[in-house]
């Protein structure tokens, strides 16, 4: 498997869950919905680490609102 260059994790946080969309730089790529994991350090973590295999650089970025400055 060819890793991409860049994989883009989009986030939409809210209190209790947040759901997850990917999408490589690669041209012709498709958005993917990966699923809802739960807002928390442990959760996001976890999803990092399993993306991180499949691209050189993870650029994440999540809707503006108040439930994600957490993470910054």
């Amino acid at each position: 498997m060819v890793k991409a260059n860049t994989l883009f994790v989009g986030l939409d946080v809210h209190k209790e869950s947040t759901d997850v969309a990917l999408v490589s730089d690669t041209v012709g790529d498709a958005v993917c919905y990966y699923g809802t994991i739960l807002t928390n350090l442990r959760a996001f973590d976890k999803l990092l680490k399993q993306q991180a295999a499949k691209a050189n650089k993870l650029c994440v970025v999540y809707e503006a609102g108040p439930c994600g400055f957490w993470l910054y």
